[in-house]
């Protein structure tokens, strides 16, 4: 029995040309054009767009949201500027919205998608606060021997008492009330 192949090469030498078109007889006419019985199967243009179909291309070439699954990463879960895209479940992303300025992304257990937004946390456990004359606890003024933050309107270096540690760690200054 004969059947059509593509060209060997090194072994169709001078024959090419009659292998090439023995193989492309199966699916061509003489002028090119497609054989009706080339395609057995082809797509009924009715099931575009529709459910248990194919999507159908929007303007912009792209698969319309409407005809997306939901859970496809980059369908509506960015709706607005600073959105980002965290698991709920195991191949369930979701969008968590961008939280206020100056927050910062935090592991959370008690949350559905394990993170959430917060304030930053510098506390240390070595963490001086202002209370409008002093910095306190006043133990750890003068303690250089782990970093310190001091939290507060007046810079440090200039309160009595206080000893900045500059050998092998800066201690932080967060200015503010």
């Amino acid at each position: 029995m004969h059947m059509p192949r593509l060209p060997q090469p090194g072994a169709d030498n001078g024959t090419w040309g009659d292998v090439l078109n023995d193989f492309l007889s199966v699916s061509l006419s003489g002028d090119g054009s497609v054989k009706p019985t080339a395609i057995s199967s082809k797509l009924d243009a009715s099931q575009k767009g529709q459910p248990n179909g194919v999507a159908a291309l929007g303007s912009d070439g792209r698969v319309p949201d409407a005809q997306a699954p939901s859970t496809q990463a980059g369908v509506s879960l960015w709706t607005q500027k600073g959105d980002v895209v965290v698991a709920a479940d195991t191949n369930m992303p979701t969008a968590l919205t961008v939280g206020s300025d100056g927050q910062v992304l935090t592991a959370d257990a008690a949350q559905a998608t394990g993170v959430k937004w917060a304030a930053p946390s510098v506390n240390n456990g070595n963490e001086l606060a202002w209370d409008g004359s002093d910095y306190v606890p006043s133990s750890l003024k003068a303690d250089t021997s782990k970093p310190r933050t001091f939290k507060g309107p007046v810079n440090p270096s200039t309160v009595p008492g206080v000893v900045m540690n500059s050998s092998d760690w800066f201690d932080s200054w967060v200015g503010g009330s």
